[in-house]
């Protein structure tokens, strides 16, 4: 039996994506296509990987465009008018019609997981936390196959309907590090942290940051009980 063929889109909002992908492609024991816009040219060192797919990017459109985006209520980001989108779609096409994966790993993207279903390609779809019963997440989750969490369970959101849940492969945490995870009494002790302190720690990535010093400092003082680290 001839290995599966993964599709794997990365989104290239952050660097985050890409570390994940790698983290999971390591231990992918299928070839690989990888589909980005904004890695496309940097090292996918992972021995899974057959090819990478350079898609044109969707960013950076016109205003005009962009104030069209939000006029259907079932997509995230659907501008019109933009030749670069078309060619996006054509591409993503393309690869679907003359090198269909069996499955298409989404992480993330709804319109992507909206299109491949119409391609009639199997996908599957990173979930994220928070609240996610808008009308595009909802279409996205429910045309996947399965939805796949980089979380373990028991950090499930309490508001995740149970057909999401249900639908869902949890993961029990994985890292693009080798070294051993130290447990929480440990770290604490090589930070020099008291045991029984109360700490928040925000960890931003690169380029995917949705917070700023000024609500960062905001929150601190707002909860003085707390010791607040920012960590990147």
């Amino acid at each position: 039996m001839k290995p599966l063929h993964v599709g794997f889109y990365v989104h290239d909002h952050g660097n985050g994506h890409r570390q994940r992908a790698l983290a999971i492609l390591r231990f992918l024991q299928s070839n690989a296509t990888v589909l980005t816009s904004g890695f496309a040219d940097q090292s996918w060192d992972a021995s899974a990987v057959r090819q990478v797919v350079h898609l044109d990017s969707d960013a950076q459109l016109a205003p005009d465009a962009i104030s069209r985006s939000t006029e259907v209520s079932g997509f995230h980001y659907a501008p019109l008018p933009d030749h670069r989108l078309t060619s996006r779609m054509s591409q993503l096409a393309n690869f679907f019609h003359n090198d269909p994966p069996d499955v298409l790993l989404v992480d993330v993207s709804v319109e992507t997981t909206l299109f491949a279903r119409l391609m009639s390609i199997p996908t599957v779809v990173m979930r994220q936390h928070g609240r996610r019963d808008d009308l595009p997440h909802q279409l996205a989750y429910e045309s996947a196959d399965r939805l796949f969490a980089p979380f373990p369970r028991r950090m499930e959101d309490d508001i995740t309907p149970q057909w999401v849940r249900d639908k869902t492969t949890y993961a029990d945490g994985f890292c693009r590090f080798d070294e051993p995870v130290p447990d929480r009494d440990a770290a604490r002790r090589h930070l020099r942290w008291p045991t029984d302190e109360r700490v928040v720690v925000v960890m931003s990535g690169l380029g995917g940051a949705g917070h700023s010093a000024e609500r960062l400092k905001a929150a601190a003082q707002a909860t003085p009980q707390w010791q607040w680290f920012a960590v990147g």
